[in-house]
């Protein structure tokens, strides 16, 4: 838009009219697009005085003319077929037209039937200083893993080559008041990188942000398991990462004090892929454990704080797992084909979910939120894998904006609020007064009251739509024993388990 506003311009001077050129209908086209774009989001911020989402993690420093700089994307999106979404997360509505050349489902489903598997995802753009971070790591990686021959085939990106220096991109926004503070972290060591040892940094700014909160924390993550020397069992499985104990201990802690502290960890149904295959069950194996020592060590906690006391709280009023499912009506639907003769015969999927029109919403998201202040996106799961620092290589910024710091009163209130308060519209389907600050019992109870209507709607034989997503983690705790019990056997439509199974076949290494 820029290069055409100068051209615009270039143009005016030339010919020393004040008429707009011809090429300004691109302009008109342009705008019709990003309108059409931006009505895509409409649903979520139409009942919450919200901005859709679509802040940049830095201030708004400009360039000198015909200076160029480094612009950087981390997240968890994967750029592969299957990914495009919108919050609405249709199943069979959108099968002829937005997702006709993107369906994606890893089931023995066929695209004439549907369902299509709808995703969940967190990615964010970075500008300023930190990018050359991000790009310093790409050259580490460049110099250690390409071929001898292509070692020197990097990109010049210096002043003198028409980049904007790193000395004018330090510091340029320190007197915005809506610019951010963002550090960058990594799980690679030196097989991956020129860098000696292992950089378990992402690991690092989980347990030091954890620590560190004083209200509450939200958790979007493909996987979540860990801390397998505090299970009750399998204690050798090699799941050794600190995160889940220390949200349990943060919790523990404040319940010590009297002080309310929540979590609330959003996971999909199941790992992606086939639910009965051994390697999915085998990681539900371990998520069980993981779940169950957490929710063992609160109510542990409330025991020893409250006792014999009728008004106790319950581990729910800190604790809560969800995940996100999707259930359409026929009305509508595009799942079929006009030309009854060049219809597939359908698979046994086709026909069982045909009849149920439902289907998880895979949660890809590697993000976490502190007391709405601080915020960590990136790619790396919440398992070892990703986490250990020298096995998968992976990568991960955190943010936070110093003017909105965290008050006596409640969380901060700057963007990383407004994209909290954004996708807890989209789960939930509304915005209340009570989601605003999530560190309290009234909240967790309101939310885990529309998980609960909403995992019923999912389950029973009427078909409804849902307005939305976010159901309760069907498991729930004991209060005789604190032991967590899974209070639906089998993942709908499906004969694999919630509680999952230990594999004979794999090794340990491949599922942690």
């Amino acid at each position: 838009r820029e290069k055409k506003e100068r051209k615009k311009r270039k143009k005016k001077e030339q010919d020393g009219s004040g008429s707009e050129s011809e090429g300004d209908d691109d302009d008109d086209d342009s705008e019709e697009e990003g309108d059409t774009h931006r009505g895509m989001l409409e649903d979520v911020a139409a009942m919450a005085d919200i901005n859709k989402y679509k802040e940049k993690l830095a201030g708004h420093y400009e360039a000198p003319e015909g200076a160029r700089r480094i612009i950087a994307f981390v997240g968890g999106l994967d750029l592969c077929d299957g990914r495009w979404d919108t919050p609405r997360h249709s199943l069979f509505r959108t099968l002829k037209h937005e997702h006709f050349l993107d369906f994606h489902n890893p089931w023995a489903v066929s695209q004439a039937c549907g369902p299509r598997e709808p995703w969940h995802d967190i990615h964010c753009m970075l500008e300023g200083a930190v990018c050359r971070d991000v790009l310093e790591n790409f050259v580490q990686r460049w110099h250690r893993q390409a071929p001898d021959n292509l070692k020197d085939t990097l990109l010049d990106f210096s002043a003198e080559n028409g980049y904007i220096p790193i000395e004018h991109e330090t510091g340029s926004y320190e007197n915005q008041k809506e610019s951010w503070n963002v550090q960058l972290f990594r799980s690679i060591d030196k097989f991956s990188a020129t860098i000696d040892g292992i950089d378990a940094s992402i690991q690092e700014s989980y347990i030091n942000s954890i620590r560190c909160a004083q209200r509450f924390i939200y958790v979007e993550n493909q996987y979540f398991l860990g801390s397998c020397k505090h299970w009750e069992k399998h204690r050798n499985a090699g799941c050794e990462n600190l995160i889940p104990f220390e949200l349990a201990n943060k919790i523990c802690s404040k319940i010590r004090e009297k002080k309310q502290f929540n979590v609330y960890i959003l996971i999909p149904m199941y790992p992606e892929g086939i639910p009965e295959d051994g390697a999915t069950q085998e990681i539900l194996f371990w998520q069980y454990r993981t779940q169950g020592f957490m929710n063992k060590m609160v109510w542990k906690a409330i025991e020893d704080v409250y006792g014999d006391d009728e008004d106790k709280p319950v581990v729910t009023d800190y604790l809560n797992f969800y995940c996100l499912g999707q259930r359409e009506t026929p009305e509508g639907s595009e799942a079929h084909i006009s030309d009854p003769a060049a219809m597939p015969k359908p698979t046994e999927n086709d026909l069982i979910l045909g009849k149920t029109r439902r289907f998880s919403i895979y949660v890809h998201s590697k993000m976490m939120i502190v007391d709405d202040a601080y915020v960590i996106v990136g790619s790396a799961n919440i398992n070892e894998r990703s986490l250990s620092g020298y096995r998968d290589s992976e990568i991960a910024m955190g943010a936070y904006q110093p003017a909105y710091p965290v008050t006596k009163k409640g969380g901060a209130r700057g963007e990383v609020h407004k994209f909290r308060m954004s996708l807890w519209h989209e789960h939930l389907g509304l915005t209340d007064k009570v989601i605003v600050n999530p560190n309290s019992a009234e909240c967790a109870r309101f939310v885990n009251k529309i998980a609960e209507r909403n995992w019923e709607h999912y389950n029973q034989e009427e078909t409804r739509d849902m307005i939305s997503h976010l159901m309760h983690y069907p498991i729930r705790v004991d209060p005789s024993n604190g032991k967590t019990i899974s209070t639906c056997e089998f993942i709908p439509d499906t004969k694999g388990t919630f509680k999952g199974a230990p594999s004979l076949m794999l090794v340990d290494k491949l599922t942690t």
